[in-house]
């Protein structure tokens, strides 16, 4: 019997299909297409602009907090009020500002207690209402004193050793203007500094910010950044987006001078700057902001509550949170950034999700923090040395510590201008827990 033409020609017909399906899969998952397109550089303006979509080049990467000791809780003799930022020196000594306390609390690598330095007071080696902490790069420790800003510094032993005043030089004399200190790094042979002041004129209070790296002698060396804010004394307003200045979370500085600040609060883009000055790079990368809910809007406003002459002044809450939150430099050259995403919506199991970007600025990978805690409540501080700090209870703590905070004139010309940070805190049983990052 002859082979039936019709048959023939369906079975070739179901060969090439096949033929077809394999080709296509093949074709799929060798198509460059399907994974993470690299960044683009584009020169604008004579600065490269490094442009990353929203995927990381190596996916993500989770790591799990290997536990070395804590420190605080309610079993513990150590006591701590709103917790600042924790630093590591060469020796893998652990140094934790307490902004409620007025005093930084030293750990060995072990996680014994060694020492508390400083406590709130005007005297030598003495701070009040702290804003950051720094190891200087001649082995001091400095203690960033917000209002009138100076950053106070001590021996290893806790001995006074001289204050720094990056506004002294620039200080006009005029009631009000009194110099505010943000925060600080070190940076090369000096310092990364974000401060502004407060000038009260007949029809307006101004309010010039900029971001600046000066000598351990506090004078000027660059300018990167400078801002204004201009308000209205008759109608004082907090907005949280016109206020918004990378003066903390989004600056990081390298021992070589190298500089990075965040350019904008709803933008994903991190100036790279050299360690002469100039600009260099600008990383960008595809994000979706963060976008509050009621409650969020509510705590955000609580949160921020400021008191003037007796009377609380009005809060503009953005609906977005800002896009950067903070940003580490980590072993490797490179740098970690984390955003209002990563800290309030990390993936499932994890407490924190950062970007990392390598020295030329290509995204490579996210890192999901896997640890004891509760994301968008607890904190990690990431060490210079690999290891991590989870701060149990940090966002509780900070609502408390700020709650009640005011000033006593719009110009801030009576003292301070500042209320005591422990004014309406809560008791909060904060609790650090120390450790490696580990596969």
């Amino acid at each position: 019997m002859a082979p039936d033409p019709r048959r023939r020609a369906l079975t070739r017909a179901l060969v090439l299909a096949r033929a077809l399906t394999v080709a296509l899969a093949v074709a799929c998952a060798s198509d460059p297409a399907a994974a993470p397109a690299p960044p683009a550089e584009v020169v604008v303006d004579g600065v490269v602009h490094v442009r990353n979509g929203g995927e990381a080049l190596e996916g993500v990467k989770t790591l799990r907090l290997e536990e070395q000791w804590r420190a605080g809780g309610e079993a513990s003799e150590i006591l701590f009020g709103s917790v600042g930022r924790i630093v590591a020196d060469a020796a893998g000594n652990v140094y934790v500002l307490d902004r409620q306390m007025s005093q930084v609390q030293v750990f060995g690598p072990d996680g014994r207690h060694l020492r508390t330095l400083s406590r709130e007071g005007d005297g030598p080696g003495e701070v009040r209402r702290p804003s950051d902490l720094l190891l200087l790069p001649d082995g001091r420790i400095g203690i960033v004193q917000m209002m009138p800003g100076r950053i106070v510094t001590l021996r290893p032993d806790g001995t006074p050793a001289g204050n720094i005043e990056p506004g002294a030089a620039e200080d006009t004399g005029e009631r009000g203007n009194m110099f505010t200190l943000f925060g600080a790094r070190p940076a090369g042979d000096g310092l990364l500094i974000g401060g502004g002041r407060m000038a009260p004129r007949p029809d307006r209070i101004v309010r010039p910010r900029h971001i600046a790296r000066v000598g351990l002698d506090g004078r000027e060396i660059r300018r990167y950044r400078e801002g204004v804010v201009e308000s209205d004394p008759a109608d004082l307003k907090f907005d949280e987006a016109l206020d918004w200045f990378p003066h903390n979370g989004g600056m990081v500085a390298a021992p070589d001078g190298r500089v990075w600040l965040a350019a904008a609060r709803d933008e994903y883009a991190i100036e790279a700057w050299s360690p002469d000055g100039k600009l260099e790079r600008v990383i960008e990368r595809t994000y979706e902001p963060y976008r509050r809910s009621a409650e969020e809007k509510r705590v955000a406003d609580d949160t921020r509550r400021m008191v003037i002459n007796g009377n609380r002044m009005p809060n503009i809450i953005a609906d977005t949170e800002p896009a950067i939150v903070g940003m580490s430099l980590m072993p490797g050259d490179e740098l970690w950034v984390l955003t209002s995403r990563g800290r309030n919506a990390p993936p499932p199991g994890a407490l924190q999700l950062w970007d990392v970007f390598d020295a030329r600025g290509r995204f490579v990978r996210q890192v999901a923090v896997a640890a004891e805690g509760r994301p968008r409540e607890d904190a990690v501080a990431l060490l210079e040395d690999g290891r991590a700090v989870v701060v149990r209870g940090a966002l509780d703590a900070a609502r408390g510590s700020m709650r009640g905070v005011g000033v006593a004139s719009a110009a801030g010309s009576s003292g301070g201008g500042a209320a005591d940070a422990q004014t309406g805190a809560d008791e909060i049983e904060l609790e650090l827990i120390c450790g490696r990052l580990r596969p």
